[in-house]
């Protein structure tokens, strides 16, 4: 955009913008910001791209295909929202745009704007179309920087947060006889360039999150494979105890390892703690059969979610090369989610805090899960919030687990994913079922002198889990969960 070009869209976005309010700003991957307003009943659009190859202000007729939330637009969304257009300026002879923002939407100056306002009520948004790095500057009423599109600290001009906005010495006059161009007609000239380069990003982005996600799943897999192999020694313990119940007379005391017949008339070697007599012996080698056992079982569930997970990511990086749908490439990339949901995830910053297994249920919620008795009472009582729902296996010792609500009534599906949670990380796993007994983390006590982990509850209430295999892999891998059969009753409880 020339001078003069720039100079008549502002005065066309000045017509139709002024006293308009900001209900939208978002950001995109061709370094643009998109901006909705409201006016007259109708929305209107603002299209302002600082793209070294596309810098410009126009009108637009659309929103943004893809959004995409960035630091200075979610600034810009939360300084500009609810604020009216109070006047566009166009220094004469520069490729700058000022747009101010304040309380009022009226055909005033800035400066007499301002004195009325105060500065606590305005803000600008200075948009540079000029040289190979244009930018976008948010100042504050006073003329100190907000934030920018880029920045630069340091120089003759810097441009960062706190910082002073300077505006450049006034141009030496140019000869500009380029025509005048409307905001239709830069959108028609720019729409094509920019959706091929909206497409090259998301392709780009999409591919760079998948195959982390490859490399992650393969790495699990690996370990799991790993697992299978050392667990595949549970046959041999069984053989071990069977021939060793068929012997217990023979074993002499203090032994550390003993020869006995099997069952083919050969021999085996049984390896013996010298410490026990034979029976405990006996035991000992039962019990690590079984934990070796239910192990295999779980490490082959988790292998085969896991499988299915690669698969679809592989066929997801197939098509992100011939996709050309930018919707369909923001899901794969990632970006499906609203942008209430992104602005609270930023907010809250929720980290995986230590000695906390970290889930997330069908619905999406997080649920956490303590690793021990400290870590349990460090869970309950300093890092969940109070409206956030609380899970613990009925009547058994086992890990307490918080799925992050808030307000929020739980979905069925929430529910059990964390009631199965309790139930896996409790002296009730292999069950089959067991009851848990859930209420909301505030009504969760510490009673005077309990050990750690020991808690009382009231408005409690209590359902039964039909253990779901295909559910509590679905929770290791990532992968969606169908319905399932529960019960549901009141009343209170104590927890361990």
């Amino acid at each position: 955009m020339t001078p003069s070009q720039t100079a008549s869209v502002a005065a066309e976005v000045r017509e139709a913008l002024l006293g308009a309010r900001v209900a939208e700003v978002v950001g995109t991957d061709t370094e643009a910001l998109g901006i909705r307003l409201r006016t007259q009943g109708e929305d209107r659009r603002l299209l302002i791209s600082c793209h070294p190859q596309m810098a410009r202000v126009h009108l637009a007729s659309v929103d943004p295909e893809v959004s995409r939330h960035t630091p200075f637009s979610d600034l810009c969304a939360a300084r500009l929202d609810g604020l009216r257009v109070a006047a566009v300026e166009h220094p004469a002879g520069e490729r700058i745009v000022r747009l101010w923002f304040g309380g009022e939407g009226t055909d005033q100056q800035p400066a007499s704007w301002l004195c009325q306002a105060g500065p606590a009520m305005g803000a600008c948004l200075v948009a540079e179309l000029f040289g190979r790095r244009p930018n976008l500057v948010l100042l504050d009423a006073a003329g100190v920087i907000l934030g920018a599109w880029r920045t630069f600290p340091k120089g003759d001009r810097p441009i960062a947060p706190g910082v002073r906005y300077v505006a450049l010495p006034p141009p030496e006059p140019t000869s500009d006889d380029a025509p005048p161009r409307t905001s239709a007609e830069w959108e028609a000239e720019f729409a094509p360039r920019e959706r091929e380069l909206l497409l090259a990003a998301l392709r780009k982005r999409a591919s760079e999150i998948l195959e982390k996600e490859r490399y992650r799943v393969d790495g699990v897999l690996r370990g799991l494979e790993a697992g299978l192999a050392a667990s595949a020694r549970c046959e041999e313990l069984r053989m071990a105890g069977e021939v060793l119940k068929a012997n217990l007379g023979r074993v002499p005391k203090g032994a550390e390892r003993v020869e006995l017949p099997d069952f083919t008339g050969g021999t085996v070697e049984v390896e013996l703690d010298k410490r026990m007599d034979a029976r405990s012996n006996l035991e000992r080698i039962f019990r690590k059969y079984r934990r070796l056992r239910e192990a295999k079982a779980r490490i082959e569930t988790r292998i085969g979610a896991f499988r299915i997970r690669r698969d679809e990511v592989a066929q997801s990086l197939a098509r992100v090369a011939s996709c050309d749908a930018p919707p369909e490439l923001s899901r794969m990339a990632g970006d499906d989610r609203s942008g209430h949901a992104r602005k609270a995830d930023r907010i809250r910053k929720d980290r995986r805090p230590a000695g906390v297994r970290v889930f997330t249920s069908a619905d999406g919620i997080g649920i956490w899960v303590g690793k021990g008795d400290a870590e349990n009472d460090h869970l309950t009582f300093r890092l969940a919030r109070g409206n956030d729902l609380w899970l613990h296996a009925k009547d058994v010792p086992g890990s307490h687990v918080v799925a992050r609500i808030g307000k929020r009534e739980p979905t069925q599906e929430t529910l059990l994913d964390a009631a199965h949670l309790a139930v896996y990380y409790s002296k009730a796993r292999g069950s089959g079922g067991a009851e848990v007994t859930y209420t909301r983390v505030k009504f969760v006590r510490k009673p005077r002198g309990a050990r750690s982990g020991q808690v009382s509850l009231g408005d409690a209430r209590t359902i039964f889990v039909r253990w779901e295999e295909a559910r509590m892999a679905r929770l290791a891998a990532g992968t969606l969960a169908g319905p399932a059969c529960w019960s549901e009753s009141g009343g209170s409880d104590e927890g361990a």
